[in-house]
């Protein structure tokens, strides 16, 4: 067994007696350097690719959607070399790490972002890229954080980042293909769970969209609707406009700052958005607080079982039309950026929800939602919207089965949820035994 030693860092505990302790700007081969200030143009595979925070997916690959490249000649003093780090110094991502491959193509990067280059006869590069994915990392990045008044990591701070390695070069090299290996055993893994969500997330859909649109039985007489979206609806079925079915509300005027730790729940936008592929009813976990005083004043932001509330601002056309369906007892007020639908008649008004799920019906929302960057819905985009009516009898029937399809639907969703985030853990557990010497590799 080998000898331990105390690093003298506390979030990295004792590491093995041959291995040192060293800051970020003694590993370096020359000084960390900020990123390009300029704005990209369009992408084109004869020019460098404009790397920006944004870029950089929580996987730590970078994503293909809404790339952008950068003019030769600004591109030129920052172009990314095998084995560099990318570290975001501002915001919400601050800390966040990337590894550069040549794999990516010729890249520069952006001003938001901060460029290592290891010194190689001292240190793996990508052996402290990996103690960047560790715990012990993050908790680095949060004493910074307590440190200053907004979330920022300057290049300066990184410099005094500590990192303890094997003295040997060739360890650091062995412990590298080690986590290689286990990482992309893990990943793959993760992937397969991500994939089987992919697939009842399908399954989801098709499920709601063939109950509410054809009814569950499929013997039943059928008529042309004249509409292209729901073709062939059952004889008793009819065709309604949202205006005829629904009123409006419209949520509270408030913001981040009104929240509150206890109050009145609230559902706004954000929440709405972050856990819409869950289910069609409001989630505990989407739930805020505000001060209860809205209660005197706001009482028409309040929210009733068979309500629906919509988002009515997107950043992408994807989600617009995203809604929940109040189904809980308690309190809720519709919060910031959504507007409220109130069905005029509230028994088995959850069919709506599920309607109102599917990428069918949601189409016609799309069509006329308007923006660039972010995307507006209105209540007269609403109004004109075309809601598929089954009878009563029908429409108990749809309810009860979807519920309890869905439910065994999301059951599956959210257990491949957990293990997927322990896998996570787990891979993080391993980067940090390995990179701080706890199990000899």
């Amino acid at each position: 067994m080998r000898k331990m030693k105390d690093s003298g860092v506390e979030w990295i505990g004792e590491i093995p007696e041959k291995w040192s302790v060293w800051k970020m700007k003694h590993l370096a081969s020359e000084p960390m350097q900020y990123g390009a200030n300029a704005t990209g143009v369009e992408y084109s595979e004869s020019l460098p690719r404009y790397v920006r925070i944004t870029d950089i997916t929580t996987n730590r690959t970078l994503s293909n959607e809404g790339k952008q490249s950068l003019p030769t000649e600004i591109a030129e003093e920052y172009i990314l070399d095998d084995g560099d780090i990318l570290f975001a110094r501002s915001g919400a991502t601050a800390g966040k790490s990337f590894y550069y491959e040549s794999k990516y193509g010729d890249c520069a990067f952006a001003g938001y972002l901060i460029r290592f280059k290891a010194d190689f006869q001292k240190a793996n590069s990508k052996f402290l890229y990996y103690y960047t994915l560790t715990q012990a990392y993050e908790e680095w990045s949060q004493q910074i954080f307590i440190q200053a008044t907004i979330q920022n990591i300057s290049a300066e701070k990184y410099n005094g980042l500590r990192f303890a390695i094997p003295d040997n070069i060739e360890q650091q090299n062995e412990i590298v293909e080690y986590l290689d290996k286990k990482c992309a055993e893990i990943d793959s893994l993760i992937e397969a769970k991500e994939k089987t969500n992919a697939l009842l997330k399908e399954q989801r859909q098709s499920i709601i969209y063939e109950a509410v649109t054809k009814g569950l039985n499929p013997d039943v007489p059928m008529k042309d609707s004249g509409i292209e979206w729901i073709g062939e609806i059952p004889e008793s079925w009819k065709i309604s406009r949202f205006r005829s079915e629904f009123s409006f509300g419209k949520g509270l005027s408030i913001t981040k700052a009104d929240l509150t730790e206890d109050g009145i729940g609230v559902v706004s936008y954000g929440q709405i958005h972050s856990k819409v592929n869950i289910g069609t009813s409001v989630k505990k976990e989407m739930i805020k607080f505000v001060n209860e005083k809205y209660m005197d004043t706001n009482i028409s932001s309040l929210t009733f079982t068979g309500d629906i509330i919509f988002a009515d601002t997107s950043e992408d056309l994807l989600g617009c039309g995203n809604c929940v369906y109040v189904d809980t007892d308690e309190p809720i007020f519709a919060g910031y950026h959504t507007i409220i639908s109130r069905p005029k008649e509230r028994k088995n008004a959850k069919y709506y929800a599920y309607l109102f799920a599917t990428d069918a019906w949601r189409s016609q929302i799309r069509a006329k939602a308007s923006g660039v960057k972010l995307f507006s819905i209105t209540q007269a985009m609403l109004r004109d919207a075309l809601i598929i009516l089954p009878n009563e009898i029908d429409m108990s029937k749809i309810v009860t089965f979807l519920d309890d399809k869905c439910s065994q639907i999301d059951t599956l969703i959210e257990s491949n949820i957990t293990t997927i985030e322990k896998l996570k853990e787990y891979r993080k557990s391993i980067i940090f035994e390995a990179v701080t010497g706890k199990v000899e590799v």
